[in-house]
């Protein structure tokens, strides 16, 4: 199969138009992908689409592009036990495709 389209973001949310910056990496739909839940501290639910060779590094990226705030936070799986995401290297495709993900106030 040739895949000709366009990077962009998926993202079911109100504030759609929010998360294009550049500084943002885009979901490339011609690599495999997976949609994360993230539920944030001020209780927005965000259904987001990345790609498995994304890292928590472009989570938290992504979470920066939307939300202006400089409060510190953690990012953590709802698994049981959930389980903190502290290595910003890790890649999606390693335990969290699919997930929810937690940002929790330090």
């Amino acid at each position: 199969t040739i895949c000709t389209s366009v990077p962009r973001p998926h993202l079911r949310h109100r504030r759609q138009h929010a998360a294009r910056s550049s500084k943002v990496l885009l979901a490339d739909e011609c690599s495999p992908t997976t949609t994360i839940q993230l539920r944030l501290i001020d209780g927005t639910r965000l259904l987001v689409r990345f790609n498995l060779t994304q890292t928590v590094m472009d989570v938290r990226d992504f979470i920066a592009s939307i939300k202006r705030d400089d409060i510190g936070y953690t990012l953590q799986l709802s698994s049981f036990p959930p389980t903190r995401l502290s290595d910003p290297t890790r890649l999606i495709s390693d335990g969290f495709s699919g997930s929810v993900i937690i940002q929790r106030r330090t």
